[in-house]
């Protein structure tokens, strides 16, 4: 999975990136800031239902 610039440690922001599959294809990937403590981040990824084109 890659993405593009680094996500803030801040509740409810949201990166997108594409993880490639082992056969090539990419998927679009949302990741979204969950919680935040100390230096602990929590982040869920939630992966596109179809690929990109």
């Amino acid at each position: 999975m890659t993405c593009e610039d680094g996500i803030v440690g801040k509740v409810g922001a949201t990166q997108r990136c594409v993880l490639t599959a082992k056969d090539g294809t990419k998927y679009g990937v949302t990741a979204t800031v969950k919680t935040v403590e100390s230096d602990n981040v929590n982040i869920d990824f939630k992966v596109d239902d179809k690929p990109s084109q």
